[in-house]
């Protein structure tokens, strides 16, 4: 964290940029078309493509990660055409929303908060009718919540070998290994503000060969998200419209940084927070909303006396910590906390004790023997 006097941030996005990335992205701008550039632009897609473990192309767009998931509706849909979507929290309905604008004909699996798809839902879904394509969160943001993507991919094939398999990782591609081909995933999206580790405002997508020929015939109305005119750009090592110069600065230094610490490391990281906060929550006696949580974060269930609103605000006025809450109906009932970003080690404990002892304070139902015990449990 460069600035001590700004808050924070560990909330499951924005989250902490590295030092490297900020710099990149603080760069003197230059314009999009000139060599400088293209050398930059063609080194980050190379980058792109060995973080996350694929010869395919990544494409990227000037947008947040609600951009990838129309481009991913627009490129593959006719309209007219049966589509399935997994809705357990605000993101899944957003893509059933966005779906019937492009005139899709959408079936719904609703999932209450908190709740993972099961298989045995997504199979009985399968069997009842032939679907063009099925979107789901890899984690639904707005719950936590992890959906089983590397078995459901496999499944959707079996039973429906043409099906495109849409998965939305904008919180969750980068916080675990992933392999898409072997996951039978189609078209995978993701956003720069979460694992990437970098500011809002662009956007990604991958897909297989199978969406890739289905991109190529689709009758839904595009223009800006048109894979297709990408695909050209990409060739003549451009893109097809103005570039977001400095995130792609700020990207090819992001990925080499976290390329030279090692994608194990940076899981093993995700991975040791994800457990820190979720052990100091059982000390607390605190609920987990999700059943099946994801890595990226942490929801927490605020007891009924709580308002977890007024909490995290004053966390964040107090301490110059970021954590998120709830978003809609679950405003004032959850704290969210995330596990990913560039924090060290102490930074992430601190942050932890300071969630513990603020909650406990606020809550004024804990004895100064538990308290201290508590936080003394938060170690690295």
């Amino acid at each position: 964290m460069s600035d001590s006097n700004r808050p924070l941030l560990v909330a499951p996005g924005p989250v902490e940029i590295p030092e490297v990335a900020l710099k990149a992205f603080g760069s003197d701008i230059i314009h999009h078309r000139t060599p400088e550039f293209t050398k930059s632009l063609v080194s980050a897609r190379k980058l792109l493509k060995k973080t996350i473990n694929t010869d395919r192309e990544v494409y990227m767009f000037c947008s947040t990660g609600s951009g990838a998931m129309e481009a991913a509706v627009v490129n593959f849909l006719n309209p007219g055409e049966q589509s399935l979507v997994v809705v357990s929290g605000k993101f899944g309905q957003r893509w059933a929303d966005m779906l019937k604008i492009y005139g899709a004909n959408v079936d719904l699996i609703l999932l209450e908060n908190g709740d993972s798809l099961s298989l045995d839902q997504l199979q009985d879904k399968l069997k009842s009718k032939q679907y063009h394509s099925v979107f789901c969160q890899m984690c639904e943001t707005s719950t936590g919540a992890y959906h089983p993507v590397e078995q459901m991919g496999p499944l959707i094939k079996e039973h429906q070998k043409d099906c495109l398999f849409i998965v939305d990782g904008i919180t969750g591609l980068l916080t675990k290994e992933l392999d898409l081909e072997a996951c039978k995933i189609d078209v995978m999206i993701a956003g720069s503000q979460k694992a990437f580790m970098l500011p809002s405002g662009m956007s990604f997508l991958w897909m297989s060969e199978l969406a890739e020929k289905k991109c190529e015939i689709a009758t839904c109305p595009r223009y800006y998200w048109d894979l297709r005119k990408e695909k050209k750009a990409i060739q003549k090592d451009q893109t097809a419209f103005s570039s977001a110069v400095n995130l792609v600065f700020a990207l090819e230094a992001a990925l080499k940084y976290i390329l030279e610490k090692g994608l194990d490391q940076h899981f093993a990281e995700i991975r040791w927070r994800a457990n820190t906060c979720r052990e100091m929550l059982k000390a607390l006696g605190l609920q987990v909303l999700a059943k099946n949580p994801a890595p990226a974060l942490t929801a927490i269930c605020m007891p009924e006396n709580i308002d977890g609103k007024v909490l995290r605000q004053k966390i964040e006025d107090d301490c110059r910590i970021v954590f998120m809450g709830g978003q809609d109906e679950l405003s004032g009932k959850i704290i969210r906390i995330g596990h990913i970003g560039d924090l060290s080690r102490e930074e992430y404990l601190h942050a932890l004790k300071t969630f513990a002892s603020e909650y406990m304070s606020f809550t004024g139902a804990y004895t100064d023997d538990q308290q201290q015990q508590i936080l003394s449990g938060i170690i690295s």
